[in-house]
């Protein structure tokens, strides 16, 4: 599945916003606490798209710390 920014993952039990760093020109998972992680192969395995920001806001809510 393609991922884009503003897609919400669900990754190791947590729900992640996808964003855009302009500086590193490159994809990050975010948490809701502010917590970074990084794109790579791993997300393929072990994360689901489950929503995007604009449609369900509030699956950020649920698995966060």
């Amino acid at each position: 599945n393609k991922i884009y920014e503003d897609d919400i993952i669900e990754c190791w039990g947590r729900n992640l916003r996808i964003v855009w760093c302009n500086g590193d020109a490159s994809f990050f998972a975010e948490s809701v606490d502010g917590t970074i992680f990084e794109s790579g192969q791993e997300w393929g395995n072990n994360c689901e798209v489950v929503g995007n920001i604009y449609q369900n806001k509030e699956l950020l809510n649920e698995g966060s710390d």
